[in-house]
């Protein structure tokens, strides 16, 4: 089983993708510590089951935000305890490069010289990094408060290269628990008013605030402020910035993307369904994953400009589906379809051409009907491979 689910990860990791879009949580920097269970799942890199029926699925913290991910088609991966953070490294199969999103939820551990340059340097050349911090002293593997979430912030660089620092010891409003509905409000703030819907409020339960420094960042902005103060660069509950060619997103609590779900015997609570908490946290991750999924959605275009088109209808299906896509040019192409274990089960086309229609009848090669489930379509075409996410219901 392990062989194959490593297969499948580096069919999905080492193929260039254009779909779908990829994030990666962290669990290298205890978020598993004492009572925090800030993962996606226990199971990592993968988490399982593969089709999961709800985020209850899922045994993690934040299972419903990696579920909700899922459920829009994202790929979601575990970076577990132990690996190697890096970027540009060939021979990491979880490289930052293979990833659109990094998602870090409340760390414990300093980031090393390397990987600070590793962050910094992906985030510059085009990624996204959602940075969730808590409150003062929040120290969860008991080894000292300096190695709580906000200082590993902090100590990354994060208020020189993005203009925000999260308030620890001797400042203000380090610790704060409150239902806050002082956002933006621009109708055009895609934080508040985004994919999701209208996120008009944010709960925290023992979280930092955050200073803003536009001189150092001219693109830092507050989205939501605490009570009753002023939308400037102080008492800033999230911020956002662009750093180089990428996004970054910054919360000072993690007490919104808990959903009370996670390993028997945590202190856990539900703030994903509290406020508009989950619409937030959703929204941010479209904001910061906007110019991927741009290119991702394949958006109407005029023929002589189209690039790619790779869709399926319908999905989910039952009796069978038609993939289509249209390209560029007519090339030497491919059509396969995968399971969840990374085995290829049928191919559909291997020929030239420039656009098809295909129906798949969900059987495999030998003729045999496949169960319900979740499966792969892998078009390969010009040296990239491109990856669509079908649902079989029988």
């Amino acid at each position: 089983m392990k062989v194959f689910l490593w297969f499948f990860i580096l069919i999905l990791l080492f193929t260039p993708q254009a779909s779908p879009v990829s994030v990666l949580f962290d669990n290298t920097k205890d978020e598993q510590a004492g009572n925090a269970d800030w993962v996606i799942d226990d199971d990592q890199p993968i988490p399982l089951p593969f089709n999961p029926s709800s985020a209850e699925s899922w045994l993690g913290g934040i299972s419903s935000w990696g579920f909700s991910l899922w459920g829009e088609g994202f790929l979601v991966h575990t970076l577990p305890p132990d690996s190697a953070l890096t970027y540009g490294d060939s021979s990491n199969s979880m490289d930052l490069s293979k990833y659109d999103l990094f998602v870090v939820c409340e760390p414990q551990l300093f980031f090393s010289s390397s990987e600070k340059r590793a962050v910094l340097q992906w985030v510059h050349d085009g990624g996204s990094l959602f940075m969730v911090a808590d409150h003062n002293s929040s120290d969860r593997n008991s080894n000292g408060i300096y190695d709580d979430s906000p200082r590993v912030w902090n100590d990354l660089g994060v208020d020189t290269c993005f203009g925000i620092h999260f308030d620890t010891t001797g400042e203000a409003n380090n610790s704060i628990t409150q239902t806050s509905g002082n956002v933006d409000t621009a109708i055009t703030d895609p934080i508040i008013n985004g994919h999701w819907g209208r996120g008009d409020s944010l709960a925290f339960h023992g979280g930092t605030t955050m200073v803003l420094y536009p001189e150092k960042n001219p693109t830092v902005q507050g989205h939501i402020w605490m009570e009753g103060t002023p939308q400037g660069n102080y008492n800033v509950m999230l911020a956002t910035c662009r750093y180089g060619q990428g996004r970054v997103v910054s919360i000072g609590d993690s007490s919104p993307a808990d959903d009370g779900t996670g390993a028997p015997g945590d202190r856990l609570y539900d703030g994903w369904n509290e406020a508009a908490d989950k619409v937030i946290f959703l929204n941010s991750c479209y904001w910061l994953l906007e110019d991927v999924l741009n290119v991702s959605q394949n958006l109407p275009v005029p023929p002589q400009r189209m690039q790619l088109h790779f869709g399926n209808y319908p999905n989910p299906f039952n009796s069978s589906t038609t993939i289509q896509f249209t390209l560029p040019r007519a090339q030497r192409v491919s059509l396969e379809i995968y399971n969840p274990l990374g085995e290829k089960v049928r191919t559909l086309l291997q020929g030239t051409e420039q656009e098809g229609k295909i129906i798949w009848d969900g059987e495999n090669w030998r003729g045999k009907s496949l169960p319900s489930g979740i499966y792969l379509a892998c078009l390969r075409a010009g040296g990239k491979g491109y990856w669509l996410k079908l649902l079989l219901l029988r």
